[in-house]
């Protein structure tokens, strides 16, 4: 549960600065809007240069995390989902047979193992709609009376936007977000429904 408490509070740190980037994001582009017009000054190639390299360093920083603690996140989630399956067996094999103490305390034991995966999978999606969201916002910057200079910063920006997704991928490979939750779910009611003809066989 360590580990998990972990995640959470790399996962808020990240968060929070992802929700300040698209706050700062924003606020520049309602300030473009409400003019019509982006500034064509130096200034604002400098601003964006900036909110680019704030968006890399939050993507390398997730890419990071993955990477780094992906191993040990994958093998906390199997196992999980392993005892979860098997407390789910036992649960429902207990309910039918006849229920104990021991079959109440799987059953909170996989509650919480299943609120703990789904909070930490919810929290992933989280980050990553939020470092989406400056994809959206600069989609939908004005594009008249632009310099020279902004629009090479808007074109670098999209361009690395569009050549890495920010996510955070466990071992590179498996997204930790909401659909991954549910394919986990999937799976394992697939197997519960299996272990169950088994068992009352």
């Amino acid at each position: 549960m360590s580990l998990k408490l972990l995640w959470w509070r790399m996962l808020g740190a990240v968060d929070q600065a992802a929700g300040l980037l698209v706050t700062s994001f924003q606020k520049a582009r309602l300030q473009d809007v409400e003019s019509n017009t982006m500034k064509v000054g130096p200034g604002e190639a400098a601003r964006l240069r900036t909110f680019r390299r704030l968006w890399m360093a939050l993507r390398d920083i997730l890419d990071e995390i993955g990477l780094k603690g992906g191993t040990s996140m994958l093998v906390l989630q199997a196992v999980e989902a392993l005892s979860l399956l098997l407390y789910s067996v036992q649960t429902v094999l207990a309910i039918i047979k006849g229920f104990t103490w021991a079959t109440l305390w799987m059953t909170i034991l996989a509650t919480v193992s299943l609120v703990s995966s789904s909070t930490l999978c919810d929290s992933g999606q989280k980050v990553a709609d939020k470092m989406q969201m400056v994809a959206v916002l600069l989609e939908s910057t004005p594009a008249a009376n632009l310099s020279p200079a902004v629009e090479y910063e808007l074109d670098v920006f999209r361009q690395n936007m569009v050549l890495k997704s920010a996510a955070i991928r466990l071992c590179g490979f498996v997204p930790l977000n909401r659909p991954f939750l549910g394919s986990v779910l999937v799976v394992l009611l697939t197997y519960l429904m299996v272990l169950l003809q088994f068992a009352l066989l």
